[in-house]
């Protein structure tokens, strides 16, 4: 059988003939079907570059903004970086004690507890009180010492040592995937000069206070407040003043929870209603004491603008 040759004259011509088909066909395929799934790191330079220009002013190390119904982040930066937690710690504080304590329960304090905490925060040494108040109180006020009361009475319960409430906070992280994250005490105090009390990142402190918000909205309902007042079971009336100080500027506030430390910096969380039942986490770490309060108003900017648009 005799098979006809094409003439090299002709072979470029045929070769650029079949590329064009080939572009053709990759344009037609594209708009038939769509444009195949970019490569994650393709995509975060992308949603990188559309950040407003005035992240750049953001002082934070790290920062992540969490779509809880969506389970998914609309901004970060440095997400998964280690840092000093501070007092963002006692939201698995909170998580481990309204798991664990009854709420009829009650705490008191002790000078343990004052020298351990650093704050007195009007707290006295054999002050007894509800424990559900002084949750409220410790978190609003953001005391050491109110949360290593409450630590106590936890172990006390649960007939454990002084270590017993830390290992389930431990143990808390790690059924909720925090692989970021370790604590060594109840508050997020800096264990010394170059030890925090507790590590994390932005991510999981994201992710932490939305699981805080999934167990019990109602723990983390006064930290919405600017100020709030309280009697101990002593008979000691006690006025909270919230950390926050962006509480009653930021709409649709769900939650709020501050940290601070000389090897933290200024850390911070919130949550707010994007929607009707549409929650949005934002936390940011490593900032200034001062600085942690401009950068969140930036990121709240940058979110509400985010959902105008969608």
């Amino acid at each position: 059988m005799h098979y006809q040759t094409i003439p090299k004259k002709h072979k470029p011509i045929l070769l650029v003939l079949l590329c064009m088909l080939i572009v053709a066909l990759s344009i037609l395929a594209a708009r038939l079907f769509g444009t195949p799934e970019k490569p994650a790191a393709e995509k975060a330079h992308m949603q990188a570059a559309a950040y407003p220009p005035e992240f750049a002013d953001i002082q934070a190390k790290a920062f992540y903004v969490y779509d809880v119904n969506a389970g998914t982040a609309i901004f970060e930066k440095n997400a998964t970086a280690t840092l000093p937690l501070a007092s963002i710690t006692k939201l698995m504080t909170t998580l481990v004690i309204a798991g664990n304590l009854p709420a009829s329960s009650t705490a008191t304090i002790t000078r343990n507890d004052l020298v351990r905490g650093e704050d007195t925060n009007g707290l006295i040494a054999g002050e007894k009180w509800k424990a559900e108040d002084l949750l409220d109180f410790s978190l609003i006020m953001s005391s050491n010492t109110g949360m290593y009361a409450l630590a106590d009475a936890l172990n006390a319960h649960l007939g454990g040592d002084a270590s017993t409430t830390i290992h389930l906070m431990n143990a808390k992280a790690r059924e909720l995937g925090f692989s970021d994250t370790v604590f060594f005490n109840e508050s997020g105090l800096d264990l010394d000069a170059t030890t925090s009390g507790s590590y994390s990142s932005a991510r999981d402190a994201a992710l932490l206070m939305a699981a805080v918000l999934k167990t019990d909205p109602s723990l983390l309902a006064e930290t919405t407040e600017n100020a709030e007042s309280f009697v101990s079971l002593s008979g000691i009336r006690h006025t909270a003043v919230n950390t926050d100080t962006l509480v009653g500027k930021i709409v649709g506030l769900v939650a709020s929870k501050t940290g601070f430390t000389d090897l933290a910096g200024g850390n911070l969380v919130v949550a707010l209603d994007a929607g009707l039942g549409h929650p949005v986490v934002a936390a940011l770490l490593g900032s200034t004491e001062e600085g942690r309060f401009s950068d969140m108003q930036i990121l709240l900017r940058a979110i509400a603008d985010y959902y105008s648009r969608q």
